[in-house]
């Protein structure tokens, strides 16, 4: 039997606001049954991140009244089988310049 071995880039986010000096978190607008279906896919998949070189967040805030929130939003999953045939590869995250996503590539 020929497998076939992938990598999917995955971005699922709550992006979160500071309002005063509390942090709210804003709702999904991801239904929970397609949250659901993605998580199920993933495990039955038994997929893991790619580790994460250059920085340990992806995504980051405007200021507001002095602070940052500063998350990591954006990744990309394999499963073990790909883990082992490309062992050094990274998930690579660059300074955001102009954006508030940091650009994020896979290095092999």
């Amino acid at each position: 039997m020929d497998r076939k071995f992938y990598v999917w880039p995955v971005e699922i986010c709550t992006k979160k606001k500071v309002v005063g000096r509390e942090m709210t978190v804003d709702l999904h607008t991801i239904p929970d049954c397609q949250l659901e279906c993605f998580r199920s896919f993933v495990d039955c998949n038994a997929l893991m991140d790619i580790d994460l070189k250059g920085g340990s967040f992806t995504w980051f805030s405007n200021s507001k009244n002095g602070f940052i929130i500063k998350e990591r939003i954006d990744r990309a999953l394999a499963n073990w089988e790909w883990k082992k045939l490309y062992q050094t590869t990274a998930l690579v995250a660059r300074l955001a310049i102009s954006f508030n996503h940091c650009p994020v590539f896979t290095k092999f």
